[in-house]
């Protein structure tokens, strides 16, 4: 990996410079892609870190336009996983956290707070004044109502991500039966 504080320093003398741009993004791509993980010509980010620090190599790129070759694709690929990696993450000022926060502070103390009510009522209904602890039963379906709202949203908030999922392995599949049939075709005209 070439020096990158003197690739800046040239690429700073000669920005129009294709090569220098090209050596400068594959050198900070090497150093992104230790943040990432390859699994079947996918690259793949998976934790917020590693994607803040991709994103944070990426920008360091100064002008993508004047990439080409292998090194493009690579810049296109990871720009891919950025977006996959933010589609599947959930944003806590997004729908989705507004979605859970309705769910946690909202919904669940509405289902809850008859059932504790009621417990607390059983306590004068008896002769010792001791509440009744089968009443607490009913906070059982309360929980499993609440885990059942979070899932449909962990489930939703992630839809989007499985779908660009399956969207660029499908556009991959394509492309490679495209160069099969390309190759195969050559090879039938170049042999007489």
């Amino acid at each position: 990996m070439e020096d990158l504080k003197d690739l800046r320093r040239q690429l700073k003398e000669n920005p129009e410079s294709r090569e220098l741009n090209n050596r400068y993004a594959q050198a900070c791509l090497d150093i992104a892609k230790i943040y990432t993980v390859t699994s079947q010509g996918h690259i793949f980010i998976c934790s917020p870190s590693d994607l803040e620090a991709v994103r944070y190599v990426m920008t360091k790129i100064p002008n993508a336009s004047l990439l080409d070759g292998e090194t493009l694709e690579e810049y296109k690929r990871l720009k891919r996983a950025v977006t996959q990696a933010r589609m599947n993450r959930g944003r806590p000022g997004s729908m989705m956290g507004i979605y859970y926060a309705l769910i946690l502070f909202i919904v669940m103390p509405i289902m809850a707070v008859p059932i504790i009510a009621l417990w607390e009522l059983s306590a004068g209904s008896t002769s010792d004044h001791t509440r009744d602890p089968r009443a607490l039963i009913y906070l059982i379906p309360v929980a499993l109502i609440t885990a059942a709202l979070l899932w449909v949203g962990w489930l939703v908030e992630r839809i989007p991500g499985w779908k660009y999922n399956a969207l660029i392995v499908q556009e991959n599949k394509k492309a490679e039966l495209a160069k099969a049939e390309a190759e195969a075709r050559q090879s039938t005209d170049s042999t007489p």
